[in-house]
C-alpha cells in the first residue's frame, strides 16, 4: 500500500477550474487543474501546491515538466 492517495476532487469553477487534493509523502498536496476557454485544442494549466523544488515545478508553482501531462494534443471526443 502506498501513502501517495487522491483525497478529494473539487470542480472550484464549473467546467473551467478543478483542485485535486491527495498525500504525497505524509504531506497534503493539491494541483489545480485551470481549462482554457479554446480547451481541448489547449493544454490545460496545472499548478501545485503547496509550493515544492520540483524540476517539473516552476517559480508559479506550474507543472511545466511532466512528459505524460505535458505531451497531451486534441483531445477531441467523438
Amino acid at each position: 500500500m502506498t501513502n501517495n492517495t487522491v483525497c478529494s476532487v473539487t470542480e472550484v469553477q464549473e467546467d473551467v477550474e478543478y483542485r485535486v487534493e491527495f498525500n504525497a509523502g505524509g504531506h497534503v498536496m493539491a494541483i489545480q487543474v485551470s481549462l482554457p476557454p479554446e480547451f481541448p485544442l489547449e493544454k490545460p494549466v496545472l499548478k501545485v501546491s503547496p509550493q515544492i523544488d520540483h524540476p517539473w515545478v516552476n517559480e508559479q508553482c506550474e507543472i511545466i515538466g511532466a512528459p505524460g501531462l505535458m505531451n497531451v494534443s486534441g483531445l477531441v471526443c467523438v
